[in-house]
């Protein structure tokens, strides 16, 4: 009887562990992918053949950010660092320290440039906006 009562004791707490609600089971960039790292592209241009870009995110919310003008010396190197900050869905990140608040949404291995709307870029060029991941980042 003992045994039975000791049994049904344990097999009641393995029940209610796996049960517990951990507070966050919200799957979004943020919590489940390696975002950490460095992403690098060539974007679109208006006035020069393309722009190189290298953007490094860190696990502690700060980015680095170097764009390469082409075919423009010697003028054509702009880099700036700062914060980024999630959306409320952990998939889009803010560049707080550009002058638009430039967004990104996060993706496997990428980063999608997103217009001054947060929207995804569509048509003829929108690939030209996704940045792949290049290296990771360590914590």
């Amino acid at each position: 009887m003992k045994r039975l009562i000791y049994s049904a004791g344990i097999i009641f707490l393995l029940i209610a562990c796996s049960c517990r609600n951990s507070g966050n089971n919200t799957q979004s960039a943020q919590n489940t992918l390696n975002y950490a790292g460095i992403y690098e592209g060539t974007i679109p241009c208006a006035d020069c053949p393309g722009i190189d870009l290298s953007l490094i995110l860190h696990y502690d919310g700060n980015y680095t950010k170097k764009m390469i003008y082409q075919d423009r010396e010697p003028d054509n190197i702009f880099s700036t660092s700062g914060e980024f900050l999630w959306d409320d869905t952990g998939t889009i990140i803010t560049l707080t320290n550009e002058a638009d608040g430039e967004k990104f949404k996060v993706t496997e291995g990428a980063l999608l440039m997103l217009d001054a709307e947060g929207n995804e870029i569509t048509g003829e060029y929108a690939d030209m906006y996704r940045i792949k991941q290049v290296a990771t980042v360590q914590k």
